[in-house]
């Protein structure tokens, strides 16, 4: 796989924070291990991940169900009685 840059390493941020309503990561590339990681850190939680190529290549093929499911984890996930987009389950009635 061929591995192009359009600018020049010593020109890209060493971090970059994302921030919207509902959270704030800070994004770096780590570059100790065998190949380089994306490193994201949540600041508001303090949880952290390295992330691979090919991990991050699969999340171009995933489809909106399955993102769905990325973002119902941890504090994000639906308490007993709630449904995935936050409203009362319906019990089957």
């Amino acid at each position: 796989m061929k591995q192009g840059r359009s600018r020049s390493r010593a020109s890209l941020p060493d971090e970059v924070i994302l921030t919207n309503e509902f959270a704030s990561v800070r994004v770096s590339v780590d570059r100790r291990g065998h190949t380089p990681r994306l490193r994201v850190e949540d600041l508001e939680g303090g949880g952290r991940i390295l992330i691979d190529p090919l991990e991050l290549a699969s999340f171009t093929q995933a489809e909106e169900q399955d993102r769905l499911g990325w973002l119902l984890v941890g504090q994000y996930r639906p308490t007993a009685g709630q449904d995935a987009a936050g409203g009362a389950a319906d019990a089957g009635l």
